[in-house]
């Protein structure tokens, strides 16, 4: 596939039953592909420690996969902004 380990992250929001479910689709844990991490981060856990922060309206849709998908890296991604302009805001007062 041309990723290296480090490459990949699998983030998701509450993500342990979804997590457990992804995985049990290889089989146990030695199982894996190569190119996947061996555990996954928690949106709303990371989220927690910015409480400035608040994450958007969640989907409309009852827990489909692909619009869950969507929302959490639209998510992650503004939560990384938000958590660059805190820090550049701290650093400009100091």
């Amino acid at each position: 596939t041309g990723l290296a380990v480090d490459q990949v992250e699998m983030w998701a929001y509450y993500a342990p039953y979804d997590w457990v479910a992804l995985c049990q689709l290889f089989g146990p844990m030695v199982d894996l592909p190569s190119v996947l991490p061996r555990h996954c981060m928690d949106l709303k856990q990371h989220s927690a420690t910015h409480p400035s922060y608040r994450l958007g309206k969640r989907p409309e849709s009852t827990h489909n996969a692909l619009d869950d998908a969507l929302w959490v890296r639209t998510e992650k991604k503004k939560f990384d902004q938000h958590v660059l302009d805190s820090l550049m805001q701290a650093l400009r007062t100091t």
